[in-house]
């Protein structure tokens, strides 16, 4: 059931256009990359200047099917799959970091403010941001017709 909710994020993603990229891409690489798009043609988020540690700006690519989570970050002016846990939380909440046994992040409250946010990998399977608290995230039941 999982993969299959995955592989429907991935071909979704797959499907949007370059300005519904933060809708659908998420991660750390948006801080520090710019120029980015999804590729269609080859199943790639694409960023013409992703930044290195030494300032330049360089051209990084990663295959979306080796990030199921489509959360990414940039490890020295690469594309790297952040793995981090799916849910509504990663709109709100960045530098997100993931441990054995916990997920870290700065979730913005109502006010606009990043509060510093834990919580235990083992909680949940989805995770949401409650007013800069990261908490578990339950889906909706969809209503049968």
């Amino acid at each position: 059931m999982r993969a299959a909710a995955v592989a429907v994020l991935v071909i979704a993603a797959m499907q949007i256009r370059p300005a519904g990229l933060e809708q659908r891409a998420f991660g750390s690489f948006l801080d520090s990359c710019s120029g980015c798009s999804i590729e269609e043609s080859n199943g790639t988020l694409q960023c013409t200047k992703c930044t290195k540690p030494c300032g330049a700006k360089v051209f990084a690519a990663i295959k979306l099917l080796d990030c199921p989570s489509m959360t990414f970050g940039n490890d020295s002016g690469s594309l790297t799959c952040e793995n981090l846990p799916v849910g509504p939380y990663l709109k709100s909440c960045k530098k997100c970091s993931k441990s054995e046994e916990e997920l870290r992040c700065f979730c913005s409250n109502s006010n606009g403010q990043a509060i510093e946010t834990t919580i235990s990998l083992k909680a949940c399977e989805s995770f949401g941001n409650n007013d800069g608290a990261l908490a578990c995230h339950v889906e909706p039941a969809k209503a049968e017709l």
